[in-house]
């Protein structure tokens, strides 16, 4: 992850998807309750429950991470109506605050950037240049736009999703319980994949800096 050293990253055990914390108490609880709740409220349930996943690890950055979410849903709005300066002034902010935070990581060991802001980073310039160049329509819901950016389960590590391939999921009328199956089947290889494959890698790669 981003700016993080495993060390630390282990630290923050809820926001580590093969922890115990996230496989026996959040996840559960998330899931209990979104499939609990009417559709209405499942997209709101979906953009709470990843602001509490995000606190419960990196608390001190949340409102940077909501602000962040509000700021380009505001761009989104100018951007569509295709505005150069107000794209021009988005890329500015978005890649600015990123750059700032690089350069103090870089400037001070002890500095730990914000748990993945290179991920939400690049998927609101992502949403913003689609919404610039009318490949999708600027989204005029502010729950879902930042359900997206926020999403829990991409927010930590990616990958970055285009907006117009989560958009179908984030209306909330495709959640059936009859889909958890494929779902948990592929919550199950991605898990194996990380802790047989990734985590082991991560620490291979650590030793081998450490020793360089």
């Amino acid at each position: 992850m981003a700016g993080i050293e495993m060390e630390k990253l282990m630290e923050l055990n809820t926001l580590v998807f093969s922890s115990l914390e996230f496989l026996f108490r959040y996840l559960p609880l998330f899931l209990l309750l979104f499939f609990a709740v009417p559709d209405r409220f499942k997209l709101f349930v979906l953009f709470s429950g990843s602001i509490v996943f995000y606190a419960l690890g990196d608390p001190q950055y949340v409102f940077l991470l909501l602000g962040m979410a509000l700021v380009n849903y505001l761009f989104g709005r100018t951007v569509g109506k295709g505005a150069k300066r107000w794209m021009a002034a988005a890329v500015a902010c978005n890649v600015g605050l990123l750059v700032y935070f690089k350069l103090s990581n870089a400037f001070d060991a002890s500095f730990l950037l914000p748990v993945g802001i290179s991920f939400y980073t690049f998927k609101s310039l992502s949403y913003l240049a689609d919404v610039y160049r009318k490949k999708i329509p600027e989204e005029r819901s502010f729950l879902r736009l930042a359900a997206y950016l926020c999403m829990f389960p991409q927010i930590v590590s990616g990958p970055i999703m285009r907006y117009e391939d989560a958009l179908k999921g984030l209306t909330c009328e495709t959640y059936r319980l009859t889909r958890v199956e494929d779902g948990l089947k592929y919550l199950v290889a991605g898990l194996a994949a990380k802790v047989l494959i990734a985590d082991r890698l991560g620490i291979l790669w650590n030793d081998v800096q450490t020793v360089g």
